[in-house]
This record gives C-alpha cells, sequence and structure tokens, in this order.
C-alpha cells in the first residue's frame, strides 16, 4: 500500500495544481480507443497508468481491494472467477472508493459515506474526481459451479413479463434472460448456481 499510497499523493498534488492554477486537464489511464487526434501533454494530464494492482483478498468479508486500470482479465485471474452481470453492473458491487476530488482533496465514498459521490462516479467518465482505490464485493461460490438453466417457452410477450415477474422473487433463480424469436414465439431461461459435484 506504500507504493500506492504515494502514487495517490502525487496525483493529489497534481489536481490540486490545476484546480489553483484554475486549469482543465486530462486523465490518461495508459491506453485509449480514441483514433482522434490527442491533446494531451504532460503539462495538461495526470497520468494514473500505474494504478493498474490487485491489492488484496479479504476471504472472510469477501471483498477484493484493487486500483481502477487492473484489466477485468487480471481482476478475475488475481480473484476469482467472475459471474458477469449476476449483480448488475461493476460498480453496483463496489463497497467504497478512493477518489480525488476537484480541489485533490482525496475522499473515500461508499453507501454511508459521500455516497453521491459513490453513485455519481460510475460513468462519469472523471469528471467528479480520479478513482484511485476499489473495494469490490465478492459472492462465495460452490466448488466446480456450473449455471443449470431452466427454460420457458413463452407464447408472447405479455406472457413474457408474467414469467419474468413470477420467477424473479424466486431465491432458486440468480439469473433470468429471455429472448423472443417472433411476436408468438419466445423463452424465458432462469438460471441456477449449482455445483458438479451435485
Amino acid at each position: 500500500m506504500d507504493l500506492h499510497n504515494a502514487t495517490v499523493q502525487q496525483i493529489s498534488a497534481r489536481v490540486k495544481q490545476f484546480h489553483d492554477g484554475k486549469k482543465p486537464f486530462y486523465i490518461y489511464h495508459g491506453s485509449t480507443n480514441s483514433t482522434r487526434p490527442s491533446k494531451k501533454s504532460t503539462s495538461n494530464t495526470i497520468d494514473t497508468s500505474s494504478l493498474n494492482r490487485a491489492i488484496s483478498i479479504d476471504r472472510t468479508r469477501r471483498v477484493a481491494l484493487f486500483e481502477p486500470n487492473v484489466p477485468m482479465d487480471m481482476l478475475v485471474s488475481a480473484f476469482l472467477p467472475t459471474d458477469s452481470f449476476h449483480q448488475c453492473f461493476l460498480d453496483r458491487t463496489i463497497s467504497w472508493i478512493e477518489i480525488v476530488i476537484g480541489n485533490g482533496e482525496i475522499l473515500h465514498a461508499s453507501p454511508n459515506e459521500n455516497s453521491d459521490l459513490l453513485f455519481g462516479a460510475a460513468c462519469s467518465f472523471g469528471t467528479l474526481g480520479v478513482t484511485t482505490l476499489l473495494e469490490l464485493q465478492l459472492i462465495e461460490l460452490p466448488a466446480s459451479p456450473v449455471v443449470e438453466l431452466t427454460y420457458f417457452p413463452i407464447s408472447g410477450i405479455d406472457e413474457a413479463i408474467r414469467k419474468i415477474e413470477e420467477l424473479t422473487p424466486n431465491p432458486t433463480y440468480q439469473y433470468l434472460d429471455g429472448i423472443m424469436f417472433t411476436k408468438t414465439k419466445g423463452c424465458i431461461c432462469a438460471g441456477s448456481i449449482t455445483s458438479l459435484v451435485e
């Protein structure tokens, strides 16, 4: 954590410098998908590319601590398999974040502390601050986990809605998905996490 804390202090000082000078800045994460010419330079950019470490896992509390530029494949290999959108989007599985806000102050944001910042930071593309650390909630899976699917044929969108409303509160199913092939033919898929040894 010493390296992490030192990096965050540097980022904080740089953000404060831009704030005090009333200068806008870019955030460089280490790569970009943009093909447009860039206006980024060392004089107008905060480089967060070194924030790419999976810090720790606490199996007792079922949480993982990681920096924001950890690629998803590294996060999965460092911690555990992923279950994709089981808990909704990734930001809904975050317990708290460490974030450097626009004046350079380092804050923690969680559902109980600076909650507006926690929920607002998701998908804000750095406009609310520079996220520097995240704690991710983990779920425990059985040995050799698999998803057992049950298929429910449906004959229209009204029936699909009724079936989804019926299955949603059922704790047997952790996943629900549906597809309409035509106006009168479709399928609702309900999935349960189970183990190969069962």
